[in-house]
């Protein structure tokens, strides 16, 4: 199945996508990465009158990650026991 027709939009900054937002209320739906919103919209679950896709938005963090150096990533520390837990463990009440 089809969807109903709707307004596609594009945005290139997060200053227009909330300008449309503002602007087209209820009537629009935000089209992002993983979004459920296109089957919905084939079934007829969803028919917004605007879709508005964040595709060409830049997010800060990819921004940021421009302008900062990115650390390499650190390996997890390997599970260890402390000594006095694992003694503790092994003794008996009183005992040495």
């Amino acid at each position: 199945m089809y969807p109903a027709a709707f307004e596609y939009h594009a945005p290139t900054s997060v200053r227009d996508a909330l300008g449309l937002l503002g602007r087209l209320g209820d009537d629009a739906k935000l089209l992002a990465g993983g979004h459920s919103l296109i089957p919905m919209m084939k079934l007829r679950l969803a028919q917004p009158k605007h879709v508005i896709d964040l595709r060409k938005v830049p997010s800060e963090r990819s921004e940021a990650r421009w302008l900062t150096p990115t650390p390499p990533p650190t390996s997890p520390r390997p599970f260890s026991r402390s000594a006095s837990s694992s003694s503790a463990r092994g003794r008996k009440a009183g005992g040495p």
